[in-house]
C-alpha cells in the first residue's frame, strides 16, 4: 500500500470526518497503549467506532447542531470507518518490506476490527481468511454466515460478539468501496 492508495480511499471523506478520524485513531491507540492493553482489549476493535460517536457527538454538542441523535451516530459510525482506513493505511506505510509480508488493504482493515479478539500470531491469518470469504461473491446473507461462522471458530469471540463483528467487517469495507 502507498500514499497513492490512502488518499484513493480517503478521498470520499470529508476533510471534518478525517480530522475527526485522526482523533479517533489516536484516541485508539492511546487506549491501546494504557487502559486497554489488558482488561479491556476486546474493545479495541470497536474503539475507533465509539470514539467516532463521542467525538461527533461532541461536535454537534458545541456547535448546536440541530442533527438527530441518528444522524450524529451515523456520522459517528462514517468517522470510526475512516479512523480504521487510517489506520490499516499508516500500517502498510510503516511496514519494513523485508521483514513482514505485504498484505492487501482489506486484510489490514480486518486485522484492526479483529486485535482483541486472535493472539496476535493467529491475527494475519484468521484476517486473511476473513478476507477470502468476502472475495468469494457469495450472496450477502450467505457471505454474512460464512464470516460469522469463522469468527466464532478462530476467536474468542461469543456468538453475539461474531455477529456483530460480521456486520462491522463487511460495513467497513462497503464503505471504502468505490
Amino acid at each position: 500500500m502507498n500514499f497513492s492508495d490512502i488518499y484513493y480511499l480517503l478521498s470520499d471523506y470529508s476533510v471534518d470526518k478525517i480530522l475527526l478520524a485522526g482523533a479517533s485513531l489516536g484516541i485508539t491507540l492511546l487506549l491501546k497503549k494504557t487502559l486497554l492493553r489488558k482488561k479491556l482489549h476486546r474493545l479495541l476493535s470497536i474503539m475507533p467506532f465509539i470514539a467516532g460517536i463521542t467525538l461527533n457527538l461532541t461536535c454537534a454538542m458545541l456547535m448546536g447542531s440541530g442533527d438527530s441523535f441518528g444522524m450524529i451516530i451515523k456520522s459517528g459510525l462514517s468517522t470510526g470507518s475512516a479512523a480504521t482506513v487510517l489506520y490499516a493505511g499508516i500500517c502498510g506505510l510503516t511496514e519494513e518490506k523485508g521483514s513482514y509480508e505485504v498484505l492487501p488493504f482489506d486484510t489490514l482493515v480486518i486485522e484492526g476490527l479483529l486485535a482483541g479478539y486472535v493472539d496476535d500470531g493467529m491475527l494475519s491469518s484468521v484476517a486473511s481468511e476473513c478476507a477470502d470469504v468476502l472475495r468469494l461473491s457469495l450472496s450477502a446473507e450467505k457471505e454474512h454466515e460464512e464470516l460469522k461462522k469463522l469468527l466464532t471458530e478462530k476467536t474468542s469471540a461469543s456468538d453475539a460478539e461474531a455477529e456483530m463483528l460480521a456486520k462491522i467487517i463487511r460495513n467497513t469495507l462497503a464503505a471504502t468501496e468505490n
